[in-house]
């Protein structure tokens, strides 16, 4: 990967990681200001206000998965190894890394992960 391309990889994940950031503090901001336990009146509400609790946390911990993915991916490439695979040290195919810039692995070891549940 010459520089140019990592400059352009550099780039989007910078814009990825403050959106990243805005978005899980203005998550977080939501649940604290407006936690739904606090309004609950009832069983029903109560039931219906811990299930909206659960989405949001659920939310923050995909958005959280998301960042910390991002700021990996800018150390990798300020270190020279971005675009290599965390598992089979193969490059990562440049389609795959425009579609997720913070990826750590190559789509051959994504789908074994995700077929046999390894990590």
């Amino acid at each position: 990967m010459d520089r140019s391309e990592k400059e352009t990889y550099r780039s989007e994940l910078v814009r990825l990681q403050e959106k990243a950031s805005k978005l899980l503090d203005a998550e977080r901001n939501y649940t604290r200001e407006l936690n739904p336990l606090k309004e609950s009146r009832d069983t029903g509400d109560y039931g219906k206000a811990t299930v909206d609790l659960e989405m949001d946390l659920l939310s923050q911990e995909a958005i959280g998965h998301i960042l910390a993915q991002t700021e990996q991916a800018l150390r990798k490439i300020e270190s020279g190894t971005y675009g290599i695979c965390d598992r089979c040290k193969r490059e990562i195919h440049r389609g795959r890394l425009r579609a997720l810039p913070y990826t750590p692995l190559c789509v051959e070891c994504q789908e074994k992960m995700e077929r046999g549940g390894e990590k």
